[in-house]
């Protein structure tokens, strides 16, 4: 995801076509930030990490496209997907929050954080 990938632009234009929806914007830039970090990642980490950069650019397009018919529909039922929306919003923001802390710790992970009482 460069800065003049296609990927990316389309993801820009999504986010452009929601009006200033925070959380989506929010969810954009841990997107941004986790592919940073996975980049940084060696093959294994990569290998072992590439469905969670996957799933979160998945999230955000499918947050984008459920702000998106919120705002373009009118009927009575569109409180409900509003609700469904924020909802779904929130679960991919906590998604976002566990892949950046797995990528930032991934190349550690066979170190303990916390040292473990001796016997």
């Amino acid at each position: 995801m460069g800065e003049s990938g296609s990927f990316r632009q389309y993801l820009l234009e999504l986010l452009s076509r929601t009006g200033k929806q925070r959380q989506l914007e929010e969810l954009f830039e841990i997107l941004e930030k986790t592919v940073m970090l996975f980049k940084e990642l060696d093959s294994y980490n990569r290998d072992k990490y590439s469905f969670e950069i996957v799933e979160l650019a998945t999230r955000f397009i499918n947050s984008a496209l459920l702000v998106r018919t919120v705002i373009q529909l009118t009927s009575p039922e569109n409180k409900k997907r509003e609700k469904l929306a924020h909802q779904y919003l929130i679960d991919s923001l906590a998604i976002g929050a566990a892949t950046t802390t797995k990528l930032k710790y991934a190349e550690s992970s066979n170190e303990f954080i916390v040292s473990l009482p001796k016997d």
